[in-house]
């Protein structure tokens, strides 16, 4: 009801994606961490090792919602998001989620050591 009653009035001054971000919606839900744990055993990538150097981006992440569900088969610190919303970059940092605002995702800031990324996720972004 909160947002039904504050999304049109915010969106008077603010984009769509700020008005989510303000708001904290939508909540997004794709498949657990359990899923994802099955789903990336039948990939290359070594998850079991708790100390390996596995490292994602997760390109348009948003509220990061979806981020959240694989992020702990990863190293906190390897955990990278990328996101055109300052207001959603701000929420991904909020739930440890190292953020960078840029709308392309080659940029060295995504990789200041320009090392390679294990995994990519592009979730919910072809679709916009």
């Amino acid at each position: 009801m909160y947002y039904v009653m504050w999304a049109p009035c915010a969106s008077i001054c603010l984009a769509r994606a700020q008005v989510q971000a303000v708001l904290q919606r939508p909540k997004l839900f794709m498949v657990s961490e359990k899923q994802w744990r099955k789903l990336l055993s039948h990939s290359k990538l070594k998850l079991e090792n708790s100390t390996s150097d596995v490292s994602c981006l997760d390109i348009g992440a948003g509220c990061g919602d979806l981020t959240v569900g694989f992020m702990n088969l990863f190293k906190a610190n390897n955990v990278t998001a990328t996101e055109v919303s300052k207001m959603m970059c701000r929420r991904l940092s909020q739930k440890g989620i190292r953020a960078v605002r840029t709308a392309d995702p080659i940029l060295p800031e995504v990789s200041p050591t320009l090392k390679k990324f294990d995994a990519v996720f592009c979730l919910n972004v072809l679709d916009r």
